[in-house]
């Protein structure tokens, strides 16, 4: 049941995005917050290109500096 779950609320969230600019990215149970933060900041400069890349920098402090940043950018 679990992962017909998971499966449902990916494929919703595709849904919606599409055609929006978007940020898709999983956190696991397995990484630490400092990882998981980390991680994302990859995925941003993966899925937003070099223009984020140059303004993410080194990465974030912790999940606050990273969604703010995130929500800036999207605006």
């Amino acid at each position: 049941m679990c992962y017909i779950d998971r499966f449902v609320k990916a494929s919703l969230l595709t849904h919606f995005a599409a055609g929006k600019r978007h940020v898709y990215f999983t956190g696991t149970r397995q990484d630490s917050e400092r990882r998981q933060v980390d991680r994302y900041a990859m995925s941003l400069r993966e899925q937003l290109g070099e223009d984020v890349a140059d303004l993410i920098g080194g990465g974030f402090l912790d999940w606050e500096a990273a969604l703010r940043f995130t929500c800036a950018d999207m605006k």
